[in-house]
């Protein structure tokens, strides 16, 4: 029977705490974190050390900042469980320690107010990971992917006996995959009924903070309908896990790294697909725009897939470009508000002079959470709008300004949205504003906005989709996409009735 690793409420192992049993939790905190930071303080001891003054300034400075620019810290703690957590942490604070064992405690903090886009610098997890591998330490050879059944293998840089793309990762080394969700979720945390990408993107960084290095990688893993194995990898240095990995690259694929690409599903010009995986570079997206909605006019294509299930985000701005290609009518893009705090309001005036939001947050009162006003938007006018169906291919992944412009799509009606729910509320902070401790130098960012969706308002789910499909371990091994054949059966029917 295949359970569910996403619960309705946020465990973490190591730092195991919940919002439903947060008191019990707390008197066990202290315990468990000192295991963990007791382990990584051995493997780091060449690290050098900061005082204890210096962690408690920036741990002060830390909570100080959150409380001053976060729109509200509250949505899915209190202020009781936030108090007696930084009075936790704070006792922790009364000797010398290295960057890394500090990271913990900063993570630790940070991540518990569960908002995706408040986090400690994963720049900070990723170098000191790096420099751990200067000791002799090796790497998993694997690369992971996660679902809400939890993670699975991606793909193998191992040439000796293996798993097996698109098997279900039960454990490694002896830690399960709940076990090591719950630990990650330290180091990065939303919502628990939402998805954390981050979680397998980082997951090398991540286990190594939790839980240490290794040389060897003993693994438990099922492919669906088969029973559990159990394999051992020897780890591999970095250099030739990069390698491995390139070679794997055709060259396809590597065309298949740009941002924002362009084809014809099945190669035949009958429905065309753009694909979009991140939100960066407005002019070049532009042009682009404009040149595949003049090819799609000119040949008559009538069917037309948007596929950001990987686009984690970037501007908002190209999200409504490529919306005034399908709704001409003005159109409701939800709500805004800003926290106005010195930090923010000193940022604007540094370095974004010219931006359409300068004036209001310069000159808004101090301390206030700003509704800014939000007209209508009136979509710009295209010379080649798009006048058929339209389906978006949504998923987990889908976040940030991605899962906004999944939400003008769908509470527009501009489309049938196929998939499974984003990965980010409908009502939820972003817009991250970054910032560094002074005397750790570890960066924090932290949401200064608050926003809410056109419709499906939520603090815990994101938008859903009209035809939801999930993935089995079959389909994964088979590189399956049920998403795309979906649209074939339902873009198939309109032909036809046409």
């Amino acid at each position: 029977m295949n359970i569910p690793l996403f619960k309705p409420f946020a465990t973490q192992s190591q730092k195991a705490r919940t919002i439903r049993q947060s008191r019990l939790i707390l008197l066990v905190l202290c315990t468990l974190t000192s295991l963990v930071r007791g382990k990584l303080a051995a493997a780091t001891s060449d690290s050098p050390l900061l005082s204890a003054s210096d962690i408690n300034a920036d741990f002060q400075h830390l909570a100080e900042q959150l409380s001053e620019i976060h729109p509200n810290l509250y949505i899915h703690r209190t202020p009781i469980e936030e108090t007696r957590l930084r009075t936790s942490i704070e006792s922790q604070l009364n000797r010398p320690m290295d960057a890394v064992d500090f990271y913990q405690l900063v993570a630790e903090y940070t991540t518990f107010f569960q908002d995706g886009h408040t986090f400690p610098s994963m720049d900070f997890a990723t170098r000191s990971y790096r420099a751990s591998l200067e000791n002799n330490n090796t790497v998993l050879p694997i690369d992971v992917d996660l679902d809400r059944r939890g993670f699975y293998i991606k793909n193998i840089y191992e040439t000796d006996s293996h798993p097996g793309i698109g098997a279900r990762l039960l454990s490694v080394n002896g830690h399960s995959s709940r076990e090591i969700i719950s630990a990650f979720q330290t180091y990065y945390a939303k919502p628990a009924s939402l998805f954390d990408n981050a979680h397998a993107r980082l997951f090398k960084e991540y286990y190594w903070l939790a839980f240490g290095s290794s040389t060897h990688w003993q693994l438990r893993f099922q492919h669906e309908g088969r029973e559990v194995n159990e394999t051992t990898l020897e780890g591999i240095s970095m250099d030739t896990f990069q390698q491995r990995k390139m070679s794997q690259q055709s060259e396809k694929n590597v065309a298949n790294q740009a941002m924002f690409r362009f084809h014809y599903l099945d190669n035949t010009p009958s429905i065309a697909v753009i694909t979009i995986d991140a939100m960066g570079n407005f002019d070049l997206f532009e042009r682009f725009l404009r040149a595949r909605f003049k090819e799609i006019e000119q040949r008559g294509i009538k069917h037309l897939v948007i596929d950001i299930r990987e686009n984690g985000g970037g501007s908002s701005r190209l999200g409504d470009e490529l919306f005034a290609y399908l709704h001409s009518d003005p159109y409701n893009e939800g709500s805004m508000q800003v926290k106005i705090s010195r930090a923010v309001q000193d940022w604007y005036r540094s370095k974004r002079q010219g931006h359409p939001l300068f004036d209001f947050v310069t000159q808004q009162q101090l301390g206030t959470l700003a509704r800014f006003p939000l007209p209508p938007a009136i979509p710009r006018k295209t010379d080649h709008p798009f006048e058929g169906q339209c389906y978006l291919l949504i998923g987990p992944k889908t976040y940030s300004s991605g899962h906004m412009l999944a939400g003008l799509i769908k509470c527009h009606a501009a489309g049938i949205v196929i998939g499974q729910e984003t990965g980010q509320a409908t009502k939820t902070p972003g817009d991250a504003f970054s910032f560094l401790l002074p005397k750790s130098q570890i960066g924090i960012s932290v949401s200064y906005k608050l926003f809410e969706g056109p419709c499906e308002p939520s603090t815990t789910r994101g938008f859903t989709p009209h035809h939801h499909v999930t993935y089995s371990t079959a389909d994964r091994s088979k590189q399956i996409d049920k998403e795309m054949d979906l649209v074939r059966q339902l873009a198939g029917q309109q032909i036809q009735i046409d």
